[in-house]
């Protein structure tokens, strides 16, 4: 296949696997020809008959005719021409290509290339939930291709995620996005959380050096960071240390957890003054819920009361956590819109599961 048609049809394949068209300018700029539709007719036979040409918002793209032809090119491309799937640990090459002839050397970024970048390989999704980030398509598909490869366990060996990642970096540096989704990588994916917060540290600093002010969604990563350190790591020890009745390292983890929440707090603090819905309430509320259920599961595995630890000194940390989960979800359903109702009647099960007993306790101690 001729080289110039073999980056444009992968070039278009992938974007609609994100279900999105390319700028014609990014072809013009690639191909160093301004009559991209002759180009199209003239040197590229056939091509003609797989893509179409569309205006949006007066701006004219092209696109791949039917999803149909984009599946089995990407399929094709990736396996070979008996593949039943696509394979894009196969295509992280063409990808990275892909990702240096968005830009082609040029200081200037064509927007229109920059929001197919990010279509592509990060999302505007606030997480909220640390135990259940969210990624975009092609980047889940990357990391489940992965845990198939080393069986079940996410295999980090010469990982495609985070070359993607740094390859975006590299290519867009002044775009604080890519480095923080470099970060998001490090914290849910890869646990390293010192690189993940250098990231998001220098992806915060980008964007107020760059726009004068620092995009609240980061100050979000940021505090789920701090979220994902205590869901993945902390909590884990610490459930560890309590059934092996290790008073001093239960209260060391107990401190880290401590310490990493009251961060969280702070920047999820910043994201709710910046009224950008409520993310900023809902990751607070699943991160008290987070600490508040694992130590929940422990004392029911030895048929101890939760709801009488957290009114006993030793749970007066676990209380503030209970607490603080159901003062913000008070100030969620004055706010959030119906848009949310099944996540958060879901959120709010979750609360009532913690809070179920305590009334009956409170009142079976003043009575005491």
């Amino acid at each position: 296949m001729n080289p110039q048609i073999k980056k444009m049809i992968f070039a278009l394949s992938l974007a609609d696997y994100g279900n999105t068209a390319i700028d014609v300018q990014f072809f013009m700029d690639l191909f160093q020809d301004d009559t991209i539709e002759d180009f199209i007719v003239e040197s590229m036979p056939g091509v003609n008959e797989l893509v179409k040409l569309e205006k949006n918002n007066g701006k004219e793209q092209i696109r791949i005719r039917y999803h149909l032809f984009a599946n089995e090119i990407l399929r094709q491309m990736s396996l070979g021409k008996e593949a039943k799937e696509i394979s894009f640990l196969k295509l992280v090459d063409d990808i990275l290509v892909f990702i240096e002839d968005s830009r082609n050397g040029k200081m200037t970024i064509n927007q229109n290339t920059l929001s197919l970048m990010r279509s592509l390989f990060i999302t505007r999704s606030a997480d909220v939930d640390a135990e259940k980030p969210a990624f975009s398509p092609l980047i889940e598909k990357l990391k489940e291709e992965h845990k198939v490869i080393s069986s079940g366990k996410y295999d980090d060996t010469n990982d495609a995620i985070v070359s993607i990642f740094n390859k975006l970096v590299e290519i867009y540096p002044e775009e604080p996005h890519f480095t923080a989704h470099l970060a998001r990588f490090y914290f849910y994916i890869d646990k390293n959380y010192d690189k993940g917060f250098a990231n998001i540290d220098a992806a915060i600093s980008l964007s107020e050096n760059t726009y004068g002010y620092v995009d609240p969604l980061l100050y979000h990563m940021k505090a789920m960071g701090y979220s994902s350190r205590i869901s993945s790591k902390y909590i884990k020890d610490l459930v560890k240390a309590i059934n092996e009745n290790s008073y001093k390292e239960k209260q060391e983890l107990i401190n880290q957890i401590e310490n990493d929440a009251q961060e969280a707090f702070k920047l999820f603090e910043l994201v709710r003054k910046s009224n950008v819905g409520v993310a900023g309430h809902l990751s607070e509320i699943y991160m008290c819920i987070n600490v508040a259920n694992a130590i929940k599961r422990v004392l029911e595995e030895s048929e101890a009361s939760f709801s009488n630890y957290l009114l006993q000194s030793e749970g007066g940390w676990m209380m503030k956590y209970v607490d603080r989960a159901t003062v913000l979800w008070e100030e969620v359903k004055k706010i959030a819109p119906e848009t949310n109702y099944e996540e958060l009647e879901q959120l709010e099960i979750r609360i009532k599961q913690l809070t179920s007993n305590l009334d009956e306790t409170i009142s079976l101690w003043e009575n005491y």
